[in-house]
């Protein structure tokens, strides 16, 4: 299984791609096909490179508004401040038109599992999935000697976010960013400890040391330092928590806790995700459909490499 984080490759490229850049500021019917070829050819890209190894089933992961603005409203603060002073001159309301007109394509003509949920990222998504296949290992076949080995799961993001799934020791990542594998460098509890430790400032989660608002603050000085012999402590511990140096510390590892690990998915995600798997695990769809979709857009390369998608 090949699980895609729709984002990692439709959002990231207009920041790191000149032409998905230029179309992202320019909106026409032109730029959407444009944008839309580049994600489709990425994704055409990914299942060549990678389906020997991890098969030819590929869920794509939309990203929704999510649960976690419900509980911390402080959640991802700072982007969407960014985002209302941004003078990049990309103009959002047309990327955002795209994405949805893309989303919409995936769904109606091509062969894959396009999963978008409620209050749940992208993350949440294939996090969830991770698990289920954990869980169901009864489902998949044995190796010749009688053992049942879960199918081997990649994940397409440059989150490390995810390296907290590496613990499931048939899941690898790929990073679209610098085109390799990527693991943690030590243990993936570890690195899920870290995270809740030190925070995640692009997600506006501050460090256990910092009030919830920490990124708002206009006047705030320099956030105290988490050195590396203060988290060796954590990562040390039997009970991580038990590390923290006072309630307040306690109180915001819980707080990172439940943002950062994906065991506090909120359950009725979780339940709705491989609601939407399982029901699209024999999805029907028309091959010539596909074809006169890709000739309407005029994607002629698309077209001639159609079987890629299979």
């Amino acid at each position: 299984m090949i699980q895609i984080d729709f984002s990692q490759v439709y959002l990231a490229p207009i920041f790191l791609d000149a032409a998905a850049k230029s179309c992202a500021q320019n909106p026409s019917t032109e730029s959407r096909d444009m944008m839309m070829h580049m994600v489709l050819n990425t994704i055409r890209a990914q299942h060549m490179m990678h389906k020997n190894k991890y098969g030819s089933e590929i869920v794509i992961a939309f990203d929704s508004s999510s649960w976690r603005n419900d509980v911390f409203p402080y959640y991802k603060w700072a982007r969407k401040q960014k985002r209302a002073t941004d003078t990049s001159g990309i103009q959002w309301d047309f990327v955002f038109e795209t994405s949805a007109y893309i989303k919409q394509a995936l769904i109606d003509y091509f062969p894959f599992n396009t999963i978008s949920v409620d209050k749940a990222e992208a993350d949440d998504i294939i996090g969830a999935i991770c698990k289920y296949k954990d869980l169901n290992r009864e489902d998949q076949e044995e190796n010749i000697f009688g053992d049942i080995e879960a199918d081997e799961i990649l994940v397409v993001s440059s989150d490390k976010d995810h390296f907290q799934l590496h613990r499931y020791k048939n899941v690898r990542q790929w990073s679209p960013l610098t085109k390799k594998l990527v693991k943690p460098d030590g243990k993936p509890h570890h690195a899920l400890i870290e995270k809740i430790v030190r925070g995640d400032a692009g997600d506006g989660i501050c460090s256990i040391k910092c009030p919830d608002d920490w990124f708002t603050l206009s006047d705030k000085k320099r956030a105290p330092p988490i050195s590396a012999k203060y988290l060796q402590r954590f990562l040390d511990a039997k009970n991580p928590i038990d590390a923290c140096e006072t309630e307040e510390e306690r109180r915001n590892y819980k707080r990172n806790e439940q943002l950062v690990s994906y065991e506090f998915t909120p359950k009725e995600i979780y339940d709705e995700t491989i609601r939407l798997y399982e029901s699209q695990k024999n999805k029907k769809h028309s091959k010539m459909e596909l074809m006169n979709f890709f000739v309407r857009h005029k994607m002629n390369t698309l077209l001639s490499k159609i079987s890629d998608f299979y």
